[in-house]
């Protein structure tokens, strides 16, 4: 039995470790926030707010642009020996190759609402939301001492064109909402085996569409030196429609077997604080809620696990630069034995300056996802599935961003 999951473990089209990608990569809060453990719900300001929580698109006094990107460092990829036994390997090693990535490129204006005197912000951008992009290298020795090298490149993104708008409500209340449109998105993956001299390539790419979604926030001041903020995502749909295979080639084929991959994210919701200790140093602390049993492959729930919330924690410390430090971490509860779990969890830092209009970050992630479950449920056809396993990744992530803040030159 344990050699049939093995197959369907290598060959079955979604693994833990695809879905932990899946949840790493949601781009939200911006490089400053990642610098502070991904707390962004009550620190969000400027522009960036539109990565994260819009009501911060109102703090700001001149138009902003932004561009960002990310850039993977290094990272790899363990299982335990008793996988590596089953699955027939003496040794193996996977780990990331560098690659960066374009994420954002938007531009935002304030303007005072006539007659209601209210102070509020539009702003439009193109983002990358979901980001599955990242190379892979495998070096394979078999129990016969046969050796391969795997090198897979995934490219995998869904953009969106976001619209929004935050306004003042009251002196110490504001609220924003964009409205998220995907379009151009895809996913490909393309590997080259070498084994005995020998180089194979293979390949696959498909569309990805989704349905249009909604992000709302509201920050509260409740003190001159104390914020609470409150952020909410809709839930969202991905297809991955159009699959085609590489042939021998190189030409991309429509696939054999025409099928359709669908998942289905529940909504998302955080609540967090910031806290002024002096005219230098904040600390924010949030908690955000994205829960693993309302999470659909297809038609099947993943309900065999429970989520707990996250928790984010973060500081910044100015002395003329900007330095951050933060953390993250939270776990994934099997529902049959809260004793096993999936753990996940971050570390953290980031510098910030500013140099004329210009502000520039930059924010460092080390991330750790390791799964120590007695059986790993892996989705297939019929929706069941499992193997006992131990896997765990690790890499470290390096965001950065400018902001050019500048006059537009016509009355708003």
């Amino acid at each position: 039995m344990k050699k049939i999951l093995v197959i369907l473990l290598l060959t079955t089209s979604v693994t833990f470790a695809q879905i932990y990608q899946l949840l790493n990569s949601p781009v939200n809060g911006g490089t400053r926030a990642f610098a502070m453990g991904g707390c962004f719900t009550a620190t969000s300001m400027g522009i960036e707010s539109m990565l994260g929580n819009p009501a911060g698109l109102v703090d700001m006094s001149q138009s902003q642009i932004l561009i960002n990107g990310r850039f993977m460092v290094t990272g790899n990829e363990t299982y335990n020996d008793e996988y590596y036994r089953q699955v027939g390997y003496k040794d193996y090693s996977a780990s990331y190759n560098s690659q960066f990535r374009p994420l954002t490129l938007a531009i935002a204006v304030p303007f005072v609402l006539p007659m209601l005197n209210i102070n509020m912000t539009g702003a439009v951008g193109y983002r990358c939301y979901y980001d599955w992009n990242y190379n892979i290298e495998k070096n394979i020795t078999a129990m016969q001492n046969r050796k391969s090298v795997y090198q897979t490149e995934h490219r995998g993104i869904l953009n969106v064109l976001t619209m929004g708008l935050g306004m003042q409500i009251s002196e110490r209340a504001q609220f924003g909402i964009l409205y998220n449109v995907p379009m151009n998105s895809k996913w490909e993956k393309n590997t080259e085996e070498i084994f005995r001299d020998t180089k194979s390539v293979s390949g696959n790419r498909a569309d990805i569409y989704a349905n249009n979604f909604f992000q709302f926030g509201g920050l509260f001041h409740i003190t001159d030196r104390f914020s609470v903020g409150a952020a909410y995502y809709t839930g969202q749909t991905l297809e991955y429609k159009n699959f085609e295979v590489k042939a021998d080639d190189g030409i991309y084929y429509p696939h054999e077997y025409p099928y359709v991959e669908k998942y289905e994210f529940p909504q998302f919701w955080s609540l967090g604080f910031k806290a002024d200790l002096d005219k230098r140093m904040m600390v924010s602390a949030e908690i955000q809620s994205f829960p693993w049993e309302d999470y659909k492959y297809k038609k099947y729930d993943m309900n065999f696990f429970k989520t707990p919330m996250e928790v984010h924690a973060g500081l910044e410390f100015q002395h003329g630069i900007q330095y951050r430090l933060g953390a993250y971490t939270n776990f994934f509860f099997l529902h049959r034995d809260e004793a096993e779990y999936v753990s996940r969890y971050g570390l953290t830092g980031g510098v910030g300056f500013d140099a004329g209009g210009f502000s520039f970050d930059a924010s460092g992630v080390y991330r750790i996802v390791a799964d120590e479950s007695p059986v790993n449920v892996i989705i297939m056809e019929d929706g069941h599935g499992g193997f006992d396993f131990d896997y765990s990744t690790k890499e470290f992530v390096l965001y950065l961003s400018c902001i050019y803040s500048f006059d537009p030159g016509f009355g708003f």
